[in-house]
């Protein structure tokens, strides 16, 4: 309770130093495109964003611990208001999905650079989220993916790994028994997609056209 109330806090006095130095600023759901670069916003939609955060845990309590939050975003926010032990890796990773309104409610980020194929940032979004994108976007056959929630079995499911078809994933995680889980891995790699993750690799970075940095795993 006491973080989310900070990062709230935290989210005010950026938005009071953006608006004091005039720098226009939008809010980043599905359809926001970006002039100056290849980049489109492909979820959450606004309305499905609204329905989420009515399911926010702790949402209540934020304004009954009085926080001190500006009148305009608490009005927004009242508008909307391991081991696979012998099972097999499609099985385990459509056995439970994250249901969460939190993770469902990330920024999911579609980048198409000219003649590069297409790559999914997918932040914390969970399968209900990663659905909705996939009947409204073109993310199929991509070529890199950011894989969600640290390669969480519940944030992925065979249906969607087969979809989208990555050739390369990416995975920041700690390298614990569940994140990335053994399940997920087994299943990109049945695809053909190499994964890799950050607690094997170290830092990753992937770049095209640009110069190396000390301290990173090329791709």
């Amino acid at each position: 309770m006491n973080f989310l109330c900070e990062n709230l806090n935290q989210a005010e006095t950026l938005l009071k130093k953006i608006d004091k130095n005039g720098i226009p600023r939008s809010e980043p759901f599905a359809g926001r495109t970006y002039r100056h670069a290849p980049i489109q916003v492909v979820g959450p939609s606004k309305l499905y964003y609204q329905r989420l955060l009515s399911n926010f845990r702790d949402i209540n309590l934020l304004f009954e611990k009085g926080l001190d939050i500006s009148n305009d975003l608490q009005t927004n926010i009242f508008e909307a208001l391991g081991d696979l032990n012998g099972i097999s890796s499609a099985e385990l990773l459509n056995s439970e999905n994250d249901n969460s309104s939190e993770n469902n409610s990330s920024v999911v980020i579609l980048f198409t650079p000219k003649d590069q194929g297409k790559y999914l940032f997918t932040s914390d979004a969970g399968p209900e989220s990663l659905d909705k994108i996939i009947k409204n976007y073109d993310v199929k056959d991509i070529h890199w993916l950011c894989v969600p929630h640290h390669g969480s079995r519940k944030s992925l499911t065979t249906k969607i790994i087969q979809y989208l078809n990555p050739k390369i994933a990416f995975i920041s995680a700690d390298g614990s028994k569940n994140f990335p889980h053994k399940c997920v891995i087994a299943e990109l790699r049945k695809i053909g997609c190499k994964p890799y993750s950050t607690h094997h690799s170290g830092n990753l970075l992937y770049r095209h056209e640009m110069p190396s940095r000390s301290g990173y795993t090329y791709f």
